[in-house]
């Protein structure tokens, strides 16, 4: 079965850990859509960015979705609520990336700033800005045991960081 969700091209999807029935998707069309996947029907419509959203992740207890958009900003969402809990601005370009830890409390971003930013989610503030020398960061993932930080940048290059240097205290 297809279902047209969204008005434009959808770029971005992703599974709730702890809902194995609940998808999100993300497009240009600057709306996220929450769905039972099984029903192929939307549940809640998430409205928040005035551009795309283009990177969408639930924490690991699936209450809070983050999302990234090429308007310079993440928004952390109270899926309860279905609004925003906190919205990051801190990158000067477009946001292609952004990714929780293995304990939800940091976030990782990457964009066409050519900065990764590493969030702490309890003070909702940059813990410490990467300044690379690629033009755009296209994607960032932490490892499983969140030793290290892995980034996808323009050229061809994929660089991983010791997370341990971050002073990540949980």
């Amino acid at each position: 079965m297809v279902e047209k969700a969204h008005l434009t091209s959808i770029e971005t999807l992703a599974f709730n850990p702890e809902n194995e029935n609940e998808l999100v998707t993300g497009g240009h069309d600057k709306l996220i859509k929450v769905w039972d996947y099984l029903k192929l029907k939307p549940v809640s419509i998430l409205e928040g960015h005035s551009e795309g959203v283009w990177s969408t992740e639930f924490s690991n207890d699936g209450k809070i979705l983050l999302s990234g958009s090429p308007d310079k900003s993440l928004i952390l969402w109270d899926l309860k609520k279905k609004k925003p809990a906190q919205t990051l601005k801190e990158h000067k370009n477009k946001v292609y990336w952004c990714n929780f830890n293995e304990n939800s409390k940091f976030i990782a971003s990457g964009g066409e700033d050519s900065r990764l930013i590493i969030w702490d989610l309890r003070k909702a503030a940059p813990l410490k800005i990467i300044k690379s020398d690629s033009k755009i960061i296209y994607n960032v993932k932490w490892s499983k045991c969140g030793k290290f930080l892995f980034s996808s940048e323009y050229g061809g290059l994929v660089k991983v960081y010791d997370t341990m240097k971050f002073d990540l205290q949980d």
